[in-house]
């Protein structure tokens, strides 16, 4: 049933158990275009679905790389991957790529992710913010408000169709929708 809801209309997954990090500071640009095998080089404001991969090529990693400022990045992955996705960022940080934070914020956000072929329609019932294809394209990123809640809302779908994935901070969530 969720596959076919999916598919022909819209449907609501809670992945707030994701892991999320940021990485903040002039170093994070340098150790994730290290570690990641696509280039995350790319304007605030983008979302990059990529891996870390071992020396031998092997995925270590498969996640989302978002872009919220110059120097400051949230990673997106798996539930059951952030210890072994924060340990990897952190043995493969150098002294050359400059001061960076890495920090697990997993605890302090919700995910949900809204996907099928009406799910910016549903959405846009929620928002007086344009939320076209044309102000927010897939593999973009940017802070909406939803009411009254500001969250950061990334095209990105797993299921094959149209969707956005919007990351909130639990207080700000409780605090307007509780």
């Amino acid at each position: 049933m969720e596959h076919q809801a999916t598919r022909e209309r819209v449907t609501l997954f809670d992945l707030t158990s994701f892991g999320k990090i940021e990485l903040n500071g002039p170093g994070a640009l340098p150790l994730l275009q290290r570690v990641a095998d696509s280039d995350v080089d790319k304007p605030v404001g983008t979302a990059t679905y990529t891996q870390f991969l071992n020396a031998r090529g092997g995925v270590e990693a498969d996640l989302t790389i978002s872009r919220l400022a110059e120097d400051r990045f949230w990673v997106i992955t798996g539930s059951a991957f952030i210890g072994n996705d924060l340990a990897w960022l952190r043995m493969h940080q150098q002294p050359e790529d400059g001061s960076v934070t890495i920090r697990d914020m997993t605890p302090d956000y919700a995910c949900l992710a809204l996907w099928g072929p009406k799910a910016r329609k549903v959405l846009q019932k929620l928002t007086s913010e344009d939320i076209s294809n044309e102000a927010l394209p897939y593999l973009h990123a940017r802070t909406i408000h939803v009411n009254g809640v500001e969250i950061w809302a990334q095209r990105v779908s797993y299921g094959r169709r149209a969707g956005l994935g919007v990351v909130h901070s639990h207080r700000a969530g409780h605090a307007r929708m509780g």
